[in-house]
């Protein structure tokens, strides 16, 4: 028997999933900061038990392990990386510091660009003495002006060395076109320092835009060596733990990469995490038909929004992490502070309630946890309103202290705003669900998507929870039967996955000639890169595109370039392709053929295809779900077409309460009641109904009648 696993490792809990023949086993933990690994293990002993095996046989058969987590996001969210130097041309060392205006409130909402007064650049990752100019300058073609300065560079290290820098980033002008002064400068740089960490940014991010290029190096000089040290760790420990496989690493971009390859590049695994459930709902969208999916994804620190549109995931155009940009590949996903260890506050300049962006995290986590929490949080809400198990949270491994909730919230929410307990849960719920569904609105409408044409994915542990508030535009609501691992069964879901770029700006049309030139650069590149790792041609896919925009504006379109030879006749459908692409995205109408068209970016995927978890669909039973029924709770629960004055004790009703498990297809759960799984909850409101389809996920519609 061999397996494969996959892990999500989060803020507060750590995901596992164990896939044997068709057989798919969920194990969930809380993370275990700052030791990370613990948390994995427990979450893969915890699926092993489910199994009826050895925690040592499923890992000691093992052909498969993947893994994909927050580690390098946390690092950037709490500032807590390395002491980070950069090394640039001379002349141009304020280029991190000047930024571009967006770096006041890229990453944070319109109502920061409203209000520019209030808004403020992102706390420095790289101080002003910690940057030094060497004389070097390279121009737009890549032809050589002035030779690179070697014992300037030599002088620029050890000045960056000696005030304590534990990473070096290098970040030339025009490194995009001719990157031999950044290799130069790093082979100095280690024969100086053979165990500094170096990041160039020809390497990480090879495309024209000078700051983006740099912020990129820089980032990933910061979590680079807490990342690379944790990577260490972990594949020492799953080998003492009888893991045989190198391990498979998830990246921004949505494939994977081996251990060894992604320890270079550790700025791609910001936001992989959450990027696997994007991936997850891609393939299991195309199971079930679905084309247009919003992914949304509620954890214990965020609520991260996704957008597959015809079956296109969407990539970001100007990806950013802490008001940062960064210049590489990234599926697009939207994050705001409002999962379910999201903390309730009142501001003490308006005295309104507030909730999130802090979050208690893991440690010690909310309230009802009962791991020393004093601050209230969305959590603890759903535990007063009744829609949480107090006795089942976990499947029953873990207690949650209701009492405790109930006086947090009077001490910090209730008893300052001169309200009831109840009314103040109310109150953190309310606002969360708001949030979350405005996020959903940018999204969708924001982006020129209609969400009455998608349906929802709701995933992560705190996302079947709240998603029929959230998620009421939409046509369809549905829960994964994965929903609480969900990220790490779209990891498993993954190939593993090259990136290459080549910037090179040119009018289209362009010559056919330069175009194949160029994608035959890059694919040989990437097949040499796959055949090393084992793969044969067979199971390699390479996937195309350009980066196009009109002239005279900023941003790009993605924009997909057939496999195969190109020809004149091809390359104008991927012409015509960009201005229906431009027009998805900034509205029918928008696009301006009479301005010119150009290329900016060559992009390629080398795709080395693995096998997906397979799927298979039960047959359709009765609607009856009675032999699931496990009785009523009191919960809350409103008619929203009555407006929310006073009584709010009026609105606890008694709920059908069912256990997931015993569930089959074909059964019909009408609200107002609640699904619950030894990982999640799943909340059916009065007005909705769940469908169990044939791969036991939930599928929450209007009631019909």
């Amino acid at each position: 028997m061999s397996y494969m696993i996959s892990v999500d490792v989060g803020g507060t809990f750590t995901d596992c999933v164990v896939a044997e023949e068709g057989r798919l086993t969920f194990g969930k933990s809380l993370s275990t900061p700052p030791d990370f690994e613990k948390g994995i293990m427990d979450s893969v002993a915890l699926a092993a038990e489910q199994m009826g095996k050895s925690f040592n046989e499923v890992m000691g058969n093992t052909m498969l392990f993947f893994h994909g987590g927050t580690i390098a996001t946390n690092i950037m969210a709490a500032h807590k990386g390395s002491k980070v130097g950069l090394i640039t041309t001379k002349g141009h060392e304020d280029t991190m510091l000047f930024m571009r205006i967006k770096g006041r409130y890229i990453g944070k909402g319109e109502e920061y660009i409203k209000h520019m007064n209030a808004s403020n650049k992102p706390e420095q990752i790289v101080a002003k003495p910690m940057i030094k100019g060497v004389m070097e300058r390279i121009d737009y073609k890549g032809e050589v002006i002035i030779p690179l300065d070697a014992e300037g560079v030599r002088s620029a290290a050890k000045e960056l060395v000696d005030a304590g820098a534990e990473s070096i980033a290098v970040g030339f002008l025009w490194s995009v076109k001719n990157g031999t002064h950044e290799q130069h400068a790093k082979k100095i740089i280690g024969e100086m320092y053979p165990d500094i960490h170096v990041s160039l940014s020809c390497e990480l991010a090879p495309k024209v835009g000078e700051y983006e290029r740099i912020s990129t190096a820089v980032i990933n000089g910061y979590v680079g060596p807490e990342t690379e040290s944790y990577l260490s760790k972990l594949a020492q420990e799953l080998a003492d733990n009888g893991l045989k496989t190198e391990p498979l690493i998830m990246q921004a971009h949505g494939g994977c990469l081996p251990l060894e390859s992604a320890r270079k590049q550790p700025v791609s695994m910001i936001g992989s995490g959450p990027v696997g459930g994007v991936i997850g709902s891609q393939y299991m969208g195309e199971v079930l038909g679905y084309k247009n999916v919003i992914t949304t994804d509620v954890g214990g620190t965020t609520f991260d929004v996704g957008m597959i549109y015809e079956g296109r995931v969407d990539y970001a155009a100007d990806p950013s992490v802490e008001q940062y940009s960064l210049k590489m590949p990234c599926v697009d996903i939207t994050s705001i502070g409002a999962g379910g260890g999201s903390i309730a506050w009142i501001d003490p300049f308006t005295n309104l309630l507030k909730v999130g962006p802090n979050s208690a995290g893991a440690k010690p986590g909310p309230v009802c946890y009962g791991r020393g929490g004093e601050e209230p949080t969305l959590c603890d809400a759903d535990c007063i309103l009744g829609y949480l198990n107090p006795d089942f949270f976990l499947g029953g491994k873990m207690k949650l202290d209701k009492d405790a909730a109930n006086r947090a919230f009077e001490k910090k929410i209730a008893g300052p705003l001169g309200m009831s307990v109840i009314e103040a849960a109310i109150g953190v719920a309310e606002i969360s669900n708001n949030q979350m569904a405005d996020l959903v609105r940018n999204i969708t409408v924001g982006r020129g998507h209609d969400p009455r044409s998608c349906v929802l994915f709701a995933f992560g542990g705190n996302g079947p929870v709240h998603a029929t508030e959230y998620g009421r535009e939409a046509k369809a609501i549905v829960v994964p039967f994965s929903a609480s691992v969900h990220s790490a069964f779209g990891i498993m879901s993954t190939d593993v996955v090259h990136a290459y770029e080549e910037a090179k700006p040119m009018p289209a049309p362009a010559p056919l000639d330069i175009i194949k030139s160029v994608f035959a650069e890059l694919e040989k590149k990437v097949i040499e890169d796959l055949r090393k790792e084992g793969f044969k041609d067979d199971d390699i896919e390479l996937k195309r595109h350009l980066e196009m925009r009109y002239n005279r504006q900023v941003y790009e379109v993605r924009t997909p370039v057939p496999s195969g030879d190109l020809t004149e006749e091809i390359m104008e459908k991927v012409y015509d392709e960009f201005e229906i692409l431009y027009e998805q995205l900034y509205g029918k109408g928008s696009a301006f053929s009479e301005a010119g068209k150009m290329i900016v970016n060559f992009g390629l995927y080398g795709c080395g295809r693995i096998n997906k978890p397979a799927l298979y669909a039960m047959e359709m039973g009765t609607e009856d779900p009675s032999s699931a029924h496990n009785g009523t709770r009191k919960a809350y629960f409103r008619d929203r077409n009555v407006a929310m004055i006073g009584d709010w004790e009026r609105w606890f009703v008694d709920v059908d309460l069912f256990y997931f498990s015993e569930l089959k297809p074909g059964n019909i759960v009408r609200g107002p009641a609640i699904i619950e799984t030894p990982i999640t909850t799943i909340v059916i409101s009065s007005d909705e109904q769940g469908l169990v389809d044939g791969y036991k996920n939930v599928v929450i519609t209007k009631k019909e009648g």
